[in-house]
């Protein structure tokens, strides 16, 4: 593992008192809240911690309760509805929180540091008290890192999977698909069962609103893309060339296209929160979502499953240009850094060591059950948070909690996935395929060939704009071998 720059090399000077923070951090295996004493204030006023939340501002609301309820030291968490556009900003902050997408695009800006080996290291009493081997495999290994080299802690991070009235499916005989190809017969089958008198009006929902659509699309289009012989699957890795207009992607805006006519049209309007909401109230049968812990009144007798996001029996071969078929241990893809929130520690921090400890304090065993599980951008993250996963899932999902949990670990077992874009740009990039989509579902007798040729045209000059050596090193660092 590679490590940056000693604690003490050069960074401006603050004075912290943050023997509290040890404190809680050495107690962080407590499993219950009277276990954890609350610090006396110091004699003396140390500068308080500065943290950001960026696009998050329940999880800072709980950062700022938590902390006030265990200490009487110094913080002060700041709330961004956006990525800052001013360096200023980092230059006067210890501790980013930020989604997870922004990981390799903070590393390339030099706003962020990897996490100091005081806090890694194993034997140490705040790191063993963590337990990094009870993070999922997919965050620690893949969301956490950039180029191999651990930059931040997980507060969790929420993957597509399918939600659906399994009480439904049940009484029509269906099951949940587990291809596209599937889910896209089972839609149609789902027709012949509504009618203007049923109490469900719609098949599914997916996100397709602003911010979303790129995702959901890239979600569909993981299993046909992601093949285990080759890295590029959004750019040629050795050239930067876009491959968002090959095959798999065409064939997954297509299968949108003909999917949207069975969605609920305010599908458009719908982030995965709504989604999770239209299938629980009973407006749609299935959906592409995650469950969020906010409450919602759901039907009589209503029962709601879980299931992974379909996958695919074929994959694209990009060097052949042909489609293979592929083993059912592969079928399944999931879509990484789709949302999510991480923690890293800022350049300019005063005190790295303080910084560090304070986000394994956030995320550690007995906090993060209080933190995490507010708003809609995180979930449950470690091994042992599935033997207790109701706080992560609305009230009235309880029983599908631990059906949850399971999918959430059946998913750690893949050995492919796609990575959402972490370079510089990447929203600028996002944009562009966003509105596509959009553009795509809206307009369905569109060519989809058509429209990724532009979606590639524009993402090429977007390339050319950032510097094509600059972006082609960058995505070879996202993909991890560079």
């Amino acid at each position: 593992m590679k490590h940056s720059e000693p604690l003490n090399s050069g960074y401006r000077s603050r004075r912290f008192h943050w023997q509290s923070l040890l404190l809680c951090v050495a107690l962080v295996g407590c499993n219950t809240e009277s276990n954890v004493e609350k610090p006396e204030s110091p004699a003396d006023t140390p500068s308080p911690i500065q943290v950001v939340v960026i696009e998050d501002e329940p999880l800072a609301d709980a950062i700022r309760r938590e902390w006030q309820a265990q200490s009487q030291d110094p913080i002060t968490v700041k709330s961004l509805s956006r990525l800052p556009t001013d360096s200023n900003t980092m230059r006067q902050t210890d501790v980013v929180i930020f989604p997870t997408r922004y990981l390799g695009q903070f590393v390339e800006q030099k706003q962020i540091m990897p996490l100091p080996e005081s806090v890694t290291d194993r034997q140490t009493t705040a790191a063993s008290s963590y337990d990094w081997d009870d993070i999922l495999p997919l965050n620690r290994r893949e969301e956490m890192r950039w180029a191999g080299t651990l930059y931040a802690v997980s507060f969790g991070s929420p993957r597509f999977l399918v939600i659906y009235r399994s009480d439904l499916l049940e009484q029509w005989n269906l099951t949940p698909p587990t291809t596209w190809t599937e889910y896209q017969e089972t839609l149609q089958a789902i027709r012949t069962h509504i009618s203007e008198e049923s109490e469900v009006k719609f098949a599914t929902a997916e996100p397709l609103a602003e911010d979303w659509a790129a995702r959901t699309f890239l979600a569909r289009t993981a299993a046909y893309a992601r093949h285990a012989n080759q890295y590029s699957t959004l750019f040629d890795f050795t050239s930067m060339e876009p491959l968002i207009n090959t095959a798999p992607y065409v064939r997954a805006l297509k299968e949108l296209q003909e999917a949207y006519s069975e969605m609920t049209p305010y599908s458009l309007t719908m982030t995965p929160h709504q989604v999770a909401e239209s299938v629980c109230k009973g407006e749609s049968v299935m959906g592409i979502a995650w469950p969020c812990p906010s409450d919602m009144t759901m039907p009589q007798n209503a029962a709601i499953g879980f299931a992974r996001i379909p996958g695919s029996e074929q994959v694209y071969r990009n060097s052949e240009e042909r489609w293979e078929t592929k083993p059912e241990v592969r079928r399944h893809v999931p879509l990484l850094a789709v949302d999510g929130r991480l923690g890293a520690i800022s350049r300019a921090a005063g005190n790295l060591e303080a910084a560090a400890n304070l986000l394994l304090w956030l995320t550690s065993k007995d906090q993060s059950a209080r933190i995490s599980t507010h708003g809609y951008h995180t979930t449950l993250f470690r091994e042992s948070q599935r033997k207790n996963p109701a706080p992560w899932v609305p009230t009235e999902l309880a029983a599908a909690a631990q059906q949850y949990a399971d999918v959430v670990n059946e998913e750690q077992d893949s050995t492919q996935w796609l990575m959402m874009p972490r370079i510089p740009g990447q929203d600028r990039y996002l944009a562009i395929l966003d509105d596509a989509v959009r553009t795509a579902v809206l307009g369905n007798q569109q060519d989809p060939q058509q429209i990724l040729d532009q979606v590639a045209e524009s993402w090429s000059q977007i390339t050319k704009d950032l510097g094509v050596d600059n972006q082609k090193k960058a995505y070879a660092q996202d993909l991890g071998i560079d």
